[in-house]
């Protein structure tokens, strides 16, 4: 902060993403585009490790990793988002950007499902819809423009 007042350099609008965000994201865009390969495991099993509580290696966790299927690789990887990144703000952004809406079983401990993000109820009884997709468009522009018309949602 300091900086900013000798230089006018602020971080106010710099996106932070910390070292198991990237290994995350490089985990589920490997798997996505050339299926659950032994780096892409490597990655996941790095963030896994570190938090265990059984004293499983990196190298353990990675080969139990490298068993699940692609679908089943990329939804352990949401699901450790969903464990490292409480607090990053990140997990509406990965509903969008997946369409999938994580349930957390309220019985089985560390248990999460992913349904459909539209038509999933939030914890506090929202049903999400389409329209929750998009941002409204400005007034302004509707005004400059006559072939816009306003998002579903937003009237």
């Amino acid at each position: 902060e300091e900086d900013m007042f000798k230089n006018g350099y602020s971080a106010k609008d710099r996106d932070i993403y910390r070292y198991a965000e990237a290994l995350l994201l490089g985990a589920e865009a490997i798997a996505q585009s050339a299926g659950v390969t032994a780096e892409a495991a490597n990655y996941l099993a790095q963030i896994k490790a570190r938090a265990n509580m059984e004293g499983k290696t990196v190298a353990t966790i990675a080969t139990e990793l490298q068993a699940l299927s692609k679908e089943a690789f990329i939804e352990e990887c949401w699901k450790e988002r969903l464990r490292e990144l409480p607090f990053d703000f990140k997990i509406w952004d990965d509903c969008v950007r997946t369409q999938k809406f994580p349930v957390i079983s309220e019985t089985v401990k560390g248990e999460v499902k992913y349904v459909n993000l539209i038509g999933a109820k939030n914890a506090s009884g929202y049903t999400i819809k389409d329209s929750d997709m998009l941002w409204p468009i400005s007034p302004d522009e509707l005004q400059r423009n006559p072939n816009l018309t306003q998002n579903d949602g937003y009237k």
